[in-house]
């Protein structure tokens, strides 16, 4: 925020404090005006059945819709949530095009998003 050359637009809506995010319906029309090439979104959970999920349902109907607007979508979580499941759908594994997370991701979550075409991209 104190560097001059970055643009920082926000999209309004209802500021989750917690989570540190806007939400809702006036965030989703107006993230409709612009198109981003990364779209990096946290997630609460993961299994080969459900998919991404989350644990809000608002936050997650906003992730949804603005990664229509997105060329790649990149979830960004911790190896712990793989293997719980949140309690909304956040989004599918065909619509994510990269994972990060740490080094103790299961190996049977990781071998399956493979196989789905998802990047697999582990930090320690």
């Amino acid at each position: 925020m104190r560097n001059e050359e970055v643009k920082v637009i926000l999209l309004g809506g209802e500021y989750q404090a917690s989570s540190q995010v806007l939400v809702g319906p006036i965030t989703i029309n107006n993230s409709k005006n612009f198109f981003v090439d990364k779209y990096f979104i946290g997630a609460d959970g993961f299994s080969e059945k459900s998919g991404f999920t989350g644990k809000d349902y608002l936050r997650a109907e906003t992730v949804r819709e603005m990664a229509k607007q997105a060329t790649q979508v990149i979830i960004v979580t911790e190896s712990e949530k793989f293997g719980h499941i949140g309690t909304v759908n956040l989004l599918d594994t065909k619509n994510v095009a990269k994972v990060y997370t740490d080094t103790h991701i299961p190996q049977e979550d990781e071998i399956y998003l493979n196989e789905m075409n998802v990047e697999v991209i582990k930090v320690d």
